[in-house]
C-alpha cells in the first residue's frame, strides 16, 4: 500500500512531524530521495553508484555529485521510473 498518502500539509490544524537526530562527521555522505529513486534502484545498487562516482568524500567535488545524481536519477528511469524521482547529494566538509 505504498501508493497510500498517510501524512500530508495543509488538511489538519496540526502538523505530525518525525524529527530524527544523527551525529555528522567531517566527510559524511548523504543522499536525500524520493521513492521514485529508492523503488527502483537497490540500497546496495545506490551505494555502488555513489562510490563508482565518488571513490572517496575528499573527492566530492560539486561537478562528480551532480554527475552522480543525474546518473542514480537515470538508473531509475531506466528501471522503469513511472513515480517522481528526486535526490540531492550532499557532504559535510
Amino acid at each position: 500500500q505504498k501508493n497510500i498518502l498517510t501524512r500530508a500539509l495543509g488538511l489538519d490544524d496540526i502538523l505530525e512531524v518525525d524529527i530524527y537526530t544523527y551525529k555528522v562527521s567531517r566527510l559524511d555522505m548523504f543522499l536525500i530521495c524520493s521513492d521514485g529513486l529508492h523503488g527502483k534502484v537497490s540500497d546496495p545498487d545506490i551505494l555502488q553508484i555513489i562510490k563508482d562516482h565518488i571513490p572517496s568524500p575528499r573527492e566530492a567535488t560539486q561537478k562528480a555529485m551532480d554527475k552522480c545524481t543525474q546518473f542514480l536519477v537515470r538508473q531509475a528511469n531506466e528501471r522503469g521510473g513511472e513515480d517522481n524521482i528526486s535526490a540531492i547529494l550532499v557532504t559535510t566538509f
